[in-house]
């Protein structure tokens, strides 16, 4: 089953994958036409010269395609690590919440593994636990050390 992050990381390779390969088809496309603009143009009119053109690399878009495809597949990869660093605090934050890259314990384990079972299930936070067990947090006494 797919998480949030790989949606996320998913989605943006799909996404740099069609970007790369758009670029890459259109820029071969325009530097093969204009180096073989003179073999297009002989003979004919415009019209049938655009036809020519349009069915001949209509066909060969898949020859291109199988020159670059590592090329595509290696440049979005790149773009899509690139764009995750840039997010790297997004990243660092869902950590700090509990969800891991590494598919570690949510936010439930991790309570139980702090606070223990008994505290786990009653839903009861830290200041609360502090509370009933008689125990005040350093927040609430002075400089000297003393209780309020």
């Amino acid at each position: 089953m797919f998480t949030l992050f790989d949606r996320q990381l998913t989605y943006s390779f799909v996404k740099a994958y069609i970007f790369c390969l758009i670029s890459l088809l259109g820029m071969y496309v325009v530097i093969d036409l204009f180096m073989n603009l003179d073999d297009f143009t002989r003979d004919g009119s415009f019209a049938d010269t655009v036809n020519y053109i349009v069915t001949y690399y209509g066909y060969k878009t898949t020859q291109i395609f199988d020159r670059l495809a590592e090329a595509i597949a290696l440049l979005a990869a790149m773009f899509t690590v690139a764009w995750m660093q840039r997010a790297t605090i997004e990243l660092l934050r869902s950590c700090r919440r509990g969800f891991h890259a590494a598919r570690g314990p949510p936010r439930a384990a991790g309570r139980l593994r702090y606070f223990g079972p008994e505290r786990a299930q009653s839903g009861i936070g830290a200041a609360e636990h502090r509370q009933l067990s008689g125990r005040s947090s350093r927040r609430s006494r002075g400089r000297s050390g003393k209780r309020k």
